[in-house]
Order: C-alpha cells, then structure tokens, then sequence
C-alpha cells in the first residue's frame, strides 16, 4: 500500500490551525485545574495518574481502541474533572505458600510451574486473574494431570513465562514469584537476590527502579509542567481521532507564558507525562505511599 493511500485511510484527523484546536478544546480551562491541584496531596497525584494511565491503556492507537461507545462517552464527560475516583484495574495478587528447598546452585531462584502447580491448594487467583481465557490459568490452578506436568520437570522456566502466558505477566502487575532457602546465610541470600533480580528483569524486559522516592519537588514540577493537563488534552484528542502537533498543545497549555512552548512540551512535559503514566512507575509510587502510611 502507498504512502498516499495509507494517508488516506488513516482515522486521526489533523487539525490544520491554532484557532480550530482552540475551538475543539474549549473545554479547557487551565485555572480550574490550577485551583483543584493547588492542595494536591501524593496520594491525590497517584489516584488522578492511575486514573489517566488506565484510559490511556484502553484508548490504545486509533487502530487498536478497546473502548466501546459507552465508555468513551464516560470519559468525555469526566476528562475536564479533577479529582474523579480512580478506575485503575484491580491489582491481581497471587500468592503462595511453599516449603524451603535448597538448591545447588543458589538460595533464590523462580519458581517453576510444575512447583507452583503442586500447591495449587494454596494459590490465590484475584477475578482478573482467573478471568483471563488463556490456558495458564487451568494449569496454574491445578487444571493439569501429572502426565502433562512431567514436562516441565526440569526446565527451569520463571512462573509466568513472558512468551507462553504474557497476559498473565501484565495483569500480575509485575509480581514473580521466587523460592527462597531460608537455611542458607543471610548475605548468600542477599547476593542470590540480587542476581535473581538481573535475570527476571532481563527476561521480562523491564528496567531497574528509578531510585529515590516521590515528593515535593515532583508535585511541583507536576503543577509547573501542567502534566494533568497536557494528558487530558492528549487523551481527549484519541478520544475524538485528532491529531494536534506540539505546537497547537504548547500554546493551548502555556499561552500565558513567554517560553518557547512547543520546546517545552517536547523537552519537559511530554517525557513527564509518559513518565507517570508508566505501569511501573505508578506501581513504584503506590508502594512508597504503601509504606509511608
């Protein structure tokens, strides 16, 4: 197919001039969101960052949109409300119980399906979890005779597989299962640890924690970068199949500022907005307020 004709059969709609975006964002009132975040706890900042991330999700490409009509009508009457409940899904726990086993090689390594499966009595699964219609669910909650478990015996595989069961691994929120020999001293512990962390996050493709935690500079700069408006703008314009540039989003955001503002988008808001609505980044800040409280 061309260029030209996949142009052509694209369904985002550009919008040609400053003034027509500022028509189709007439909505937007960037004092009402000053007033709301002005107070704005953490906590306030990670409810308002899942809810986004979790629409972003469902909204996907133009191509891949998993919101009916309905639902998007729902967030079109919500997209300009601060301080909405959060609709973030539920996260899927699973857990488990298991004896201490020591391994030749170290004290810390993955559990294996057929282990897992062996105490199927004790796990766990949250409704999101089980409702998935993939074939892991049956075998992780013991759906499989013997015979088909001989198969994994001795292949040290992670609990969820990131090819085999990759729904799995993104509606467990991240959380892998590991065995631990608590006979085994602890700074052997501590070093199996981290080499089993490098190993899983390799595997699973995801990046080490950004270290320190989140605080008052972050809702600052949060307020300064207008991060919760730039991505209802962003979100509103999959919601309605545009297309605006950096341009038409900066000087809609920063009108009322001398910066360059399309510079400011691409520079600072954007990679903060991305940042926050990042899985594992809210899954870091949940777990810090977690333990703070």
């Amino acid at each position: 197919m061309s260029v030209k004709k996949e142009a052509e059969n694209s369904s985002l709609k550009k919008v040609k001039t400053l003034c027509e975006a500022k028509q189709i964002l007439s909505w937007f009132d960037n004092h009402h969101y000053e007033r709301k975040i002005i107070n704005f706890s953490l906590k306030d900042w990670l409810s308002e960052f899942e809810y986004r991330s979790h629409w972003r999700y469902f909204l996907g490409d133009a191509s891949q949109n998993r919101l009916n009509e309905e639902q998007m009508l729902l967030y079109a009457r919500h997209i300009a409300k601060i301080g909405s409940q959060s609709l973030g899904p539920e996260k899927a726990d699973i857990e488990c119980r298991i004896e201490p086993h020591e391994f030749s090689y170290s004290p810390v390594r993955s559990i294996k399906p057929s282990h897992l499966a062996a105490h199927a009595g004790d796990v766990f699964f949250s409704e999101l979890v089980s409702s998935l219609k993939i074939d892991a669910v049956d075998f992780l909650a013991g759906g499989m005779d013997s015979t088909e478990l001989e198969v994994f015996d001795h292949i040290p595989v992670h609990l969820i597989n990131k090819n085999r069961y990759p729904d799995i691994v993104e509606a467990s929120n991240g959380e892998i299962l590991a065995s631990i020999d608590i006979l085994a001293p602890d700074e052997i512990i501590i070093d199996g640890i981290k080499e089993w962390l490098k190993q899983v996050r390799k595997d699973f493709a995801i990046a080490a924690p950004e270290k320190g935690s989140f605080g008052d500079k972050d809702m600052k700069k949060w307020r300064e970068f207008r991060v919760l408006q730039y991505i209802d703008i962003t979100l509103f314009a999959q919601l309605s199949n545009l297309e605006l540039t950096q341009y038409q989003i900066g000087e809609i955001l920063f009108h009322d500022e001398l910066c360059p503002a399309p510079e400011r988008v691409r520079k600072t808001v954007k990679p903060e907005a991305d940042r926050m609505l990042d899985r594992h980044s809210l899954a870091r800040f949940s777990l810090q307020l977690a333990y703070e409280t």
